[in-house]
């Protein structure tokens, strides 16, 4: 296991997933299924918030909105079941059926790093990273297989094409070894 995928199972607390090197990126099937499921009970709560207030009918506005918003996000999180990144020296590919967009490498403008732990205070979580430019951007996590080789990839793109990170970006990659090597 390279340097930076034992790091990164270090701070999320989980095993890094290798995959194939050509095999596509794929967010994590059980996450997908835990955000699904909270999505979904969040839709019933706010229904039983909103039949509890039948009486005034105008206080029901607010958990009918809550609950059409948390359907909402169920059916997004549903459809990102379906989503596949691909990426190679060329740059990174996002399938989605037959729609395909691609982000080369060389129209790259952005990177964001963020830690998100799983609770407030947890000292794990995963890492998600932002990629932009060219009118397309793209958010992955570290449940997916193959992250670490992706960071590694956007890092070097990004130091070598001299892009502004944030500080917190910037920290993140030196905690993981991936910006200020010589």
């Amino acid at each position: 296991m390279e340097p930076t995928a034992s790091l990164l199972a270090t701070l999320t607390g989980r095993p890094v997933a290798p995959g194939a090197p050509g095999a596509p990126l794929r967010l994590h099937p059980h996450e997908l299924t835990i955000r699904i499921r909270k999505a979904w009970l969040m839709v019933g709560v706010s229904l039983a918030m909103a039949a509890a207030m039948v009486p005034a009918p105008r206080m029901a506005l607010l958990p009918l909105g809550l609950a059409a918003w948390f359907l909402g996000e169920a059916l997004r999180q549903r459809a990102r079941r379906a989503l596949r990144y691909v990426f190679d020296a060329g740059g990174l590919t996002r399938q989605w059926g037959p729609w395909r967009t691609a982000l080369p490498w060389e129209r790259l403008g952005g990177l964001r790093l963020r830690f998100r732990p799983h609770r407030r205070g947890a000292v794990h979580g995963e890492l998600v990273l932002t990629l932009w430019g060219g009118g397309r951007w793209f958010r992955l996590d570290s449940t997916m297989p193959r992250f670490s080789a992706l960071l590694e990839q956007a890092a070097a793109v990004a130091a070598r094409r001299d892009l502004r990170l944030d500080v917190t970006t910037l920290s993140n990659l030196r905690t993981l070894g991936l910006w200020g090597r010589g």
